[in-house]
């Protein structure tokens, strides 16, 4: 008996004890880099045309996150994407604020595993730097979320993170350099995978 009840204070309790890297009240500050992979709807309805194809992003994600209970977190994130091009004439970016809830399901001593819905607005920018044909929008980002938090200490330890996201841009303007301008619609389909640094403050 004294076995059983020693087994069960070293080995079992603490799965069943309150967990310290997520518990109500704390506050989470995560910072890092991300890597995009999408693809690209673009639709001018003037034309009548409409065209598919690719590319890859890196993201700086800056988040801030609020445990409203044991399990479920509140969180507004900033992201900045710059889109790689095998132009060199061309800039793209887009940048977007995010609110969203994760829900932290699996919870241990070093490690908590979540996953999470986010949504927000979102700014495009292309810009063509040879002949100034610019094209901007404003839309809306969506993203279904999935990560691990992994501690070394009471505060400090790394985020992997993975993401379905869904960038839409409808009634973006393309403006020519003469001043012609037309309606575009741009959509991004895609995934990103990411590692970030996590503190508790």
């Amino acid at each position: 008996m004294q076995r059983l009840k020693a087994f069960f204070l070293f080995f079992l309790l603490p799965l069943f004890a309150q967990s310290q890297t997520f518990v109500q009240g704390n506050v989470m500050v995560t910072a890092g880099a991300q890597l995009g992979i999408h693809q690209v709807v673009t639709s001018d309805e003037v034309r009548g045309t409409r065209r598919l194809g690719g590319t890859v992003s890196r993201v700086l994600p800056f988040g801030l996150e609020v445990a409203a209970t044991d399990y479920l977190g509140i969180c507004v994130h900033y992201r900045k994407d710059t889109y790689v091009s095998t132009r060199d004439s061309v800039d793209a970016e887009n940048s977007e604020w995010n609110i969203g809830a994760n829900v932290h399901f699996l919870r241990t001593q070093l490690t908590n595993v979540f996953v999470g819905l986010h949504g927000g607005p979102s700014k495009f920018k292309y810009t063509e730097l040879t002949d100034l044909d610019e094209f901007e929008a404003k839309g809306l980002h969506l993203a279904l979320v999935s990560g691990a938090n992994m501690y070394f200490s009471n505060r400090f330890g790394l985020q992997f993170s993975a993401a379905f996201n869904n960038l839409i841009y409808r009634d973006g303007v393309v403006k020519a350099k003469n001043g012609d301008s037309t309606r575009y619609d741009l959509f991004l389909t895609g995934v990103t995978l990411g590692l970030s640094l996590v503190f508790i403050i």
